[in-house]
């Protein structure tokens, strides 16, 4: 390291320092970012089982049973949903991302629940509908597909980084 000139070795120390400072930049980034997107993943899916759930109660006042629940509703935000009876069967809807497994239902809680090497948040709302009926609402969300766009940034970030070195 002596025989190396100042310039070369101011050069390297700075660029050094540099690489470090992007990693620490990029890594905070990450961080913020990806607490921003669970952040509002959980409320749009609160909102979304919500909104959905008084959709539900508000059909049933109004009708002797609900007849028919278009389609698209059990779809919000990227959050499916699905109705199911106190005995923890599916009423109307599909099994939301095809977890068949049956979680115990609870009220305004919201769960992290790993399925087939995926994390879901499972939100469940329970509606008292009528005196000897109960209705749960459950709203699944898969995080896989939300924070994809993250680790695909920081996969491109960390290679125009390397890019940038190697100029």
């Amino acid at each position: 390291m002596n025989k190396l000139s100042l310039k070369l070795k101011i050069t390297l120390w700075y660029t050094s320092i540099l690489i470090v400072l992007s990693f620490f930049i990029l890594y905070a980034m990450t961080g913020i970012s990806q607490s921003i997107l669970i952040r509002d993943i959980k409320d749009n899916m609160i909102k979304s089982v919500n909104d959905f759930a008084i959709d539900i109660t508000d059909l049933r006042y109004q009708k002797d049973g609900i007849t028919q629940i278009p389609e698209h509703s059990f779809y919000s935000m990227g959050v499916q949903m699905a109705v199911y009876n106190s005995f923890g069967e599916i009423v109307y809807g599909r099994p939301p991302f095809g977890i068949t497994e049956v979680l115990e239902f609870k009220d305004n809680t919201l769960k992290l629940h790993r399925y087939n090497n995926s994390e879901y948040y499972i939100y469940d709302r329970i509606l008292n509908v009528d005196t000897d009926e109960e209705l749960c609402v459950r709203g699944i969300i898969c995080l896989s597909n939300e924070t994809k766009a993250i680790e695909t940034a920081v996969q491109y970030n960390l290679l125009s980084i390397f890019i940038f070195i190697l100029l």
